[in-house]
This record gives C-alpha cells, sequence and structure tokens, in this order.
C-alpha cells in the first residue's frame, strides 16, 4: 500500500522542493566564470598553508560548491546550505556531476539519507571555506558581555589581520570576475570613474545591544549587558546625521552590517543623456565593516585601492556629503587622491558647527577656497559666496547659476601636470595663453586669445599681495586645505550632470541589488548562515548577480540599437508616375472566384 499519496520518496526526504536540472551549459559557463580569476586556486592555498598538505581530501571540493552558488545566483534562488546541497543531490545531470569533479562519488546505501549526506558534505565545504578568512570567529551562540570578552581574548591580532586581507580579497576577486563577464568593447570604454556610497547588509539575528546614550561632558554610561549572537553586527541608520552615533533608541536603527561599494560608471555623464552608454554600471569594489565602530574612511581607501591593485585605471570619485568634505584629509583625500582618484562632491549646508563646507572654505597662498575652487584674491564677494545666499534665498535659481558661470574666469587654473610627488600647482588667471582674467599685475600673453575677459580693477596693494599675485604659480600643500578641492566647477552645468548621473548610478544600484525578488540582499532569512564572513560572501555573491543584470540589460539595448542602426530607412520623396498611382487599391474578384489585390495594369484599365 503507498502511504505517500503523490508525494516520492525523494521529495519526501530532500531539502528542498526544488527539482529542475539545471543545464550543462549553465554549469560549464559558471565553471568558465570561476576560471577567469585564480579564486579556486587561492582557496586551496590557504587551505594547505593553514591546515598542512596532508589528511583525507574533502569529497565536495571548493570549485563545485562556488559553481553551484553562482548557478543558485542565476535563479534568483536564497543562499541557503539547504539550496545548495539539493543542487548537488538532484538537480545536476550525471554530466554535470562530471564537470565539477563529483561523479565519482558513491552514493548512499539508503537512498533516504542521500539528501541528508549532501546537506552534511555541503555544510562541512562550506564553512570549511568561511574558516579560512574569518577575522572574527566565534561560536554560533548567544553570549552576553563577559562571554564575547572571552572569545576576543583568544583572537590573534596577526591571524585577523591576514583573514581579513584574504575576505577582501575573496570579495573583490568575485566581482573581478563578473566584471571580466562584460564585453571587452565595454571593459575597454569604462575609465576608470566610479561612484561610492555605503548601505545596509541586515545581520541575520535581529537582536543587539540596548539602548543607551553618551553623557555630555560627564564620561560614557556602563553599557547595559545583553545575550547576543551576532556581536560584529551594529546598529545602522540610512540617515547619515545618526549613522556614526552611538545610540540606539531610533525606530529607523537596524542590527546589521555596513557595505562601503563602488560602482563603474560612465564618463560622460552629458552625452549619456542623448547618446548611447558605453558601458554598464556594475560593482568593481567592497568592503564590509561594523557601523560605527568602523571608520568609512579608511575602509573607502582600502576598497579603491583593491580597484588600483587589480590594473584598473583611476578617475574621478563621486561620493556623498558624507566623504570627501567631512573626512579629514590625512585619512581619506589624501590617500585616494595617491591613488590617482579626482573628487566631485556636495558640502553640507551652510550652519554655525564646526562642520560647515559652504562658501568659503580657507586659502592657499592668498587664493580663497570656494565651493571647492581657488579664486583670484580680488574676486567679489557675492560670487564667492553664492552657494550660502542661494541657500538662504537671498538669490534665486537663475542668479546663483549664472553667478557659478561668471565666478568660472576668476578661478586659477592648472599650471602642469602633477610632479613626481603628486603636487599639482595652480597659477593666476590672468596668466597664459587661456587666460580668462586681465589684471595690472600680470602682463597678457601674446599669443593669448582676442575675446572679452573680465577686469581686475583695483589690484591688492603691494603689502597685501600674496604668493598667487607675486608669483607664477602656487603648488597645493598635503595639508588640512585640500579637503574641499574638486576639479570640476562647483554647481556648473558639467558638475550638476556628473554628480547627479553618479550618484543616481549609485542609488539605483543600491536598489538593484536589494530587489525582494531578485537578488534580496536586505533580506537575511534567504541566506540563514550567521557571522561577519558569510555576510560579506553572500554580499558578494549578490553584486556578481546585480552586475550580470546590468550586463544583459545593456547588452539588449545595444543589440536593438544596432538592429534599428542597420535598418535600412526608405525615402520620404514620392513622384507618382501616372494619375493612375493616386488611385485606391481595392479586393478584386476574378471570373472564378479567387480574391487578388489589382496591379497597376488592372487599374489603368479600370
Amino acid at each position: 500500500m503507498n502511504t505517500l499519496g503523490r508525494l516520492t520518496r525523494s521529495a519526501l526526504f530532500a531539502r528542498s522542493q526544488r527539482t529542475s536540472v539545471f543545464p550543462d551549459e549553465e554549469v560549464e559557463m559558471a565553471l568558465n566564470s570561476l576560471s577567469l580569476v585564480p579564486i579556486v586556486e587561492a582557496v586551496e592555498g590557504w587551505r594547505k598553508d593553514d591546515f598542512g598538505v596532508g589528511g583525507r581530501p574533502p569529497v565536495l571540493n571548493y570549485r563545485a560548491l562556488l559553481a553551484v552558488m553562482l548557478l543558485l545566483r542565476t535563479e534568483h534562488a536564497p543562499q541557503l546550505v539547504t539550496e545548495m546541497s539539493n543542487v548537488f543531490y538532484r538537480r545536476l545531470s550525471a554530466q554535470g556531476l562530471e564537470m565539477l569533479g563529483l561523479a565519482s562519488i558513491r552514493p548512499a546505501k539508503d537512498p533516504d539519507k542521500e539528501p541528508t549526506q549532501w546537506y552534511d558534505r555541503t555544510w562541512r565545504c562550506f564553512h570549511s571555506l568561511l574558516e579560512l578568512m574569518d577575522p572574527y570567529p566565534a561560536p554560533r551562540e548567544t553570549m552576553n558581555r563577559d562571554e564575547w570578552a572571552y572569545v576576543v581574548s583568544q583572537w590573534d591580532p596577526k591571524v585577523q589581520e591576514l583573514k581579513r586581507a584574504r575576505l577582501d580579497w575573496f570579495c573583490n576577486a568575485l566581482l573581478e570576475m563578473s566584471f571580466l563577464e562584460l564585453p571587452e568593447k565595454a571593459r575597454d570604454a569604462w575609465k576608470g570613474d566610479v561612484s561610492i556610497d555605503q548601505t545596509k547588509v541586515a545581520a541575520v539575528s535581529k537582536r543587539g545591544r540596548p539602548s543607551w546614550k553618551r553623557k555630555n561632558g560627564q564620561g560614557i554610561e556602563i553599557e547595559p549587558d545583553a545575550v547576543i549572537m551576532e556581536r560584529m553586527a551594529d546598529w545602522y541608520n540610512s540617515a547619515p546625521e545618526f549613522r556614526h552615533k552611538d545610540d540606539a533608541r531610533s525606530r529607523d536603527f537596524e542590527w546589521a552590517y555596513a557595505l562601503n561599494l563602488a560602482v563603474g560608471v560612465p564618463h560622460d555623464a552629458i552625452g549619456r543623456k542623448t547618446g548611447p552608454v558605453p558601458h554598464p554600471v556594475f560593482a568593481i569594489g567592497m568592503k564590509l565593516s561594523t557601523p560605527i565602530r568602523d571608520a568609512v574612511a579608511p575602509d573607502t581607501v582600502d576598497m579603491l585601492a583593491s580597484i588600483v591593485e587589480r590594473g584598473h585605471p583611476a578617475g574621478r570619485c563621486t561620493g556623498d556629503k558624507d566623504y570627501w568634505a567631512k573626512q579629514k584629509p590625512k585619512r581619506f583625500a589624501l590617500p585616494i587622491r595617491a591613488l590617482g582618484y579626482t573628487p566631485v562632491t556636495d558640502y553640507r549646508k551652510e550652519s554655525n558647527t564646526a562642520s560647515d563646507a559652504s562658501g568659503l572654505q580657507g586659502q592657499i597662498g592668498g587664493a580663497p577656497i570656494a565651493d571647492g575652487g581657488l579664486f583670484c584674491p580680488m574676486t567679489r564677494d557675492g560670487l564667492l559666496r553664492a552657494t550660502p545666499l542661494f541657500r538662504r534665498g537671498e538669490i534665486d535659481k537663475e542668479t546663483y547659476r549664472a553667478r557659478v558661470d561668471e565666478r568660472r574666469n576668476w578661478m586659477l587654473h592648472r599650471a602642469r601636470k602633477p610632479d613626481e610627488t603628486g603636487a599639482w600647482e595652480m597659477r593666476c588667471p590672468a596668466i597664459g595663453k587661456s587666460a580668462t582674467l586681465e589684471c595690472p599685475l600680470r602682463e597678457l600673453h601674446r599669443e593669448a586669445t582676442d575675446k572679452e575677459r573680465d577686469e581686475v580693477v583695483r589690484p591688492p596693494a603691494a603689502h597685501e599681495r600674496d604668493a598667487v599675485c607675486t608669483k607664477s604659480s602656487i603648488k597645493i600643500p598635503f595639508d588640512e586645505s585640500i579637503r574641499y578641492l574638486q576639479d570640476i566647477p562647483y554647481k556648473s552645468r558639467l558638475w550638476r550632470a556628473t554628480h547627479g548621473a553618479d550618484r543616481s548610478d549609485i542609488e539605483r544600484f543600491n536598489g538593484v541589488v536589494k530587489d525582494g525578488a531578485k537578488e534580496a540582499l536586505s533580506n537575511p532569512k534567504l541566506r540563514q548562515t550567521r557571522g561577519f564572513a558569510a555576510a560579506s560572501v553572500f554580499a558578494a555573491m549578490a553584486l556578481v548577480s546585480a552586475n550580470r543584470r546590468y550586463t544583459l540589460a545593456w547588452a539588449r539595448k545595444e543589440a536593438r540599437r544596432k538592429k534599428k542602426s542597420d535598418v535600412t530607412r526608405r525615402s520620404k520623396s514620392f513622384t507618382p508616375a501616372s494619375l493612375a498611382d493616386y488611385k485606391p487599391k481595392r479586393l478584386m474578384l476574378t471570373p472564378t472566384g479567387e480574391v487578388r489585390t489589382p496591379d497597376r495594369e488592372d487599374l489603368i484599365a479600370s
């Protein structure tokens, strides 16, 4: 008697109800993708370094595991060990198992135990992978503060540093793999321009530290004890003004990790609005960190350094107000400029606090810094303070933009390329062939173009002149003054197009990678393995999937555009041969009963 009804024994004991078999072509594609970067070789080398060469070889290899994780990403399935093991159990053909090197594995003596055996193999393989690069190993159980302190005391700082480097390399190698999947034309079109941002990756365990706050001027209260599992996570708030504050009372806070992300963006922000986009937007760098405790600046620098170390060019780097103007130059602006990136950023609104970055921002060699640009000392105050005047409502948008365009003539020019130390020099706008000002203190270049220029009517008195008025150029120092500088004139048409497009690209990408029906990075229920390393690996896999979706969408648009351009258009001009060409054509009934369309002779005859 059949007690299973419509259920099969395979379905009864399987840990997942997904039964569709992955085509051998998809398995081959996953393996080909992994061969683009030496990621499998690196992981196997780490295992030898940590555990030696001897011992029984694992039944399931890392190459097969990573290939299955990529296969699950193609169908946007949950990244669960149950789903991975189910693929090995019944979603691969005999040819697919052979390609993964698993054809020699003997089936279980009891068929009902086959799913459990595959689950155990997959669990051991996946967690041994995480063990090789987990900088914060801890028991998968809830712990109070004292228990956690004991776990932390067992960590070796050198081993932590090594495994953190491995984790970052592994995740960025996956992104590099998806970049190499782009067509060569798209890869060559990318100029190294990136847009950076930070987004949250919710922890699997929702329970975090209880709320507590700082006492102004009286030290810090003792943090209440709590039983927590994922202690390397912390409270994360999407609002920048609360993101780095240690106060979990807001309903907007979530126990999560912070994902620092860099996406590659098209270089021509204006031309992309009307012409074809040379390449899709894609994630090219990432680094997971802990909110509040880990600083944005060093993590972002490490992420961008990874991109450059992989041989990619360094272009512009667009960030929000939480980056260039807020972070200390020695920790952010100077290291990133040393990598070769140039900033595109916005500034915070004018206020009475020390973080105000609107309007005047200091001076270098007598040249005032306003909105990230260096200006002639005699620039009108209304031009220098155009931004705070507009934000306070004292001038309208039309006047503001007119002043932004007008003050470009008063901006200092680049004197020459950066020297061997990376320093660059700026010169007075009244010097050189491309002079935009006329000043009594400077003789106009004999080859200067014949055009109207603004004039400096009253130059500084002799005792008031600084280096910008007395020297041919001034060198930009590597100090606090570099914090606000950016190459594209702030709020100009090019700046608005570039900053707007780059910020929209990364915000849209964040939305795509969190799409609940696809990558679902914001849903921890679809990636139940806890811990810092697991969150980082799953985030990288989600970014790879989003990259592929962007690439497919871009390739479809390119194919449609090419097909449309190949179509030969008919000429709009029409010259009739006779009046009969204007006569309406109608269906004709032949003597035999057939219906046909009349030809030219029929029309003339009628």
